[in-house]
């Protein structure tokens, strides 16, 4: 299961649509099927807040290269996860 945080809802739905247009391609490749999309969609749950990240063991931070942003991100992430989870950073 994946929650998709952000604190803008329209970021969410486009990581969404963008997880059900790569979906659709494996399963008109035939590496999937519909049943296979409709299932791992239904595993993202959307978050604006937070909270929703309580019992989450892996996050991964996808924010602009701008250390003042990672720092209140890592700051909040510490405070939101359960101890011993682990926070990744997608960092170029």
């Amino acid at each position: 299961d994946v929650v998709l945080r952000d604190v803008d809802r329209a970021a969410i739905d486009r990581g969404i649509a963008h997880a059900t247009r790569t979906g659709e391609r494996q399963v008109a490749k035939g590496r999937a099927s519909a049943d296979d999309l409709a299932a791992a969609l239904a595993r993202i749950a959307p978050a604006e807040d937070d909270d929703a990240l309580a019992g989450c063991a892996v996050a991964i931070e996808v924010v602009p290269e701008d250390i003042e942003i990672k720092r209140g991100v890592f700051v909040r992430l510490d405070a939101a996860l359960p101890p011993g989870a682990l926070i990744a950073s997608n960092t170029s």
